[in-house]
C-alpha cells in the first residue's frame, strides 16, 4: 500500500469519527415537552367528565391525540374550546364533545379505529 493511500485513508477515517460524533443519533435528542397536554387534560375534565362522557378509552383518547396538529397554526390557542374551529376552505373542526358524544354511541372495541 502506498503512503498515499494510508494518509487519504486516515484523513477519511478522521472525517467519519468527527462527523460520528458531531452529528446526534436519531432519538438521541429528548422528546420535546406536550405543551397542550395540560389544555387537553383540562378539556377532558370540563367538556366532557362534566358532562357525561364515561368510556375511558374515548377520554384517554382526547388526552393523547394532539388535537392542534388538525388545525392550522393561528387556531392552536382554540384547539381544546367547545366549538367548532374554522380549519380551511369552508370547513370545521368539530367540537371535542360532539365527537366524544358520538364515538362512546359507537362504543368502538380496542382493535377499532375512528377518526
Amino acid at each position: 500500500m502506498s503512503t498515499r493511500a494510508v494518509i487519504l485513508g486516515g484523513v477519511g477515517l478522521c472525517l467519519g469519527l468527527a462527523w460520528a460524533f458531531a452529528v446526534p443519533a436519531r432519538g438521541a435528542e429528548p422528546a420535546p415537552a406536550d405543551l397542550f397536554a395540560p389544555a387537553r387534560n383540562r378539556m377532558v375534565e370540563r367538556h366532557l367528565v362534566e358532562r357525561g362522557i364515561k368510556n375511558p378509552r374515548v377520554l384517554e383518547a382526547f388526552r393523547t391525540v394532539p388535537r392542534h396538529r388538525f388545525l392550522p397554526p393561528e387556531t392552536f390557542r382554540h384547539a381544546c374550546d367547545d366549538e367548532s374551529i374554522p380549519i380551511g376552505l369552508g370547513q370545521t373542526i368539530t367540537p371535542p364533545f360532539d365527537v366524544a358524544f358520538m364515538t362512546e354511541a359507537l362504543d368502538p372495541k380496542p382493535t377499532d379505529k375512528v377518526f
